[in-house]
């Protein structure tokens, strides 16, 4: 399991990797290597005649009927970033790079703020910040779940919903058959990742991930009575389940240690 020092944040893989791009793929032919290439036989018309000045007799020679040209195979596949929302991709990368300066500069002197909470590392609390300022979600929200869901894990392995048949994955373990979908999804092109399994990591995009737990969780809010009620839901579905009461218990007692570090991050 990964420890609050893990890597993976946003110095690692960029702000607009997060919203309003979406993954394209595309072959460059022209980039195929020699090794790539091989001969094609393409048929034609080969025959050509010959004149003999003393008869004054044309001789003509059909030919092979074609000839081999060679032709590129296409080159190995590769994806880029095509701006699917350029308004959404620009208000990223700047919240993403005040997060970044901001926690550059208070991260340090901030920590002393957290009391016995767990302290997340530099890169979580990083996008931590960004996530909570791109959506509006409140950041001792999303750092309570994210450190209480995978210990501020970026690639957790999933957990199978018996439930619904779904599976919990990502830093916020978000449920796929519950928040995979519109509105959650919107201008993202790899929350949820490919392997759902409780042995293998988590393979979709981290940050992503993040902002599809940060909107599941403003959803939650919208119905709650509180943060820790909010926690506690989104942990359990509802107040029923013990798992809710442990959840919101969890939130009331690490929540002032979180405000405080993230206000300070903010100064």
């Amino acid at each position: 399991m990964c420890s609050g020092l893990c890597t993976g944040g946003l110095q690692h893989s960029g702000a607009l990797l997060g919203i309003g791009f979406v993954e394209k793929a595309y072959v460059d032919p022209l980039l195929a290597p020699p090794s790539r290439r091989k001969p094609v036989w393409v048929p034609r018309d080969t025959s050509h005649g010959v004149l003999d000045p003393i008869t004054n007799i044309w001789t003509v020679y059909s030919g092979p009927g074609g000839e081999y040209t060679w032709v590129d195979e296409p080159g190995e596949l590769e994806t880029f970033l095509q701006p699917q929302s350029p308004a959404l991709a620009e208000r990223s990368a700047r919240l993403a790079e005040w997060a970044k300066n901001q926690v550059a500069k208070n991260y340090a002197k901030c920590l002393g703020k957290l009391g016995k909470s767990l302290a997340p590392g530099q890169n979580q609390a990083t996008d931590i910040l960004w996530v909570s300022a791109l959506e509006g979600v409140d950041a001792t929200l999303i750092a309570v779940t994210w450190r209480h869901e995978s210990t501020f894990n970026y690639n957790p392995a999933s957990n199978f919903r018996p439930s619904d048949k779904g599976w919990d994955v990502g830093p916020l373990q978000t449920a796929t058959t519950v928040y995979d979908k519109s509105p959650f999804t919107d201008s993202l092109y790899n929350p949820f990742g490919t392997v759902f399994s409780e042995t293998q990591s988590f393979n979709g995009n981290p940050q992503q991930s993040l902002i599809v737990g940060a909107r599941a969780l403003a959803e939650v809010v919208q119905r709650s009575k509180s943060r820790a009620d909010a926690a506690g839901l989104y942990r359990a579905g509802s107040r029923k389940p013990a798992s809710y009461a442990i959840r919101a218990a969890e939130f009331t007692r690490e929540g002032p240690g979180y405000d405080a570090f993230f206000n300070c991050l903010k100064q």
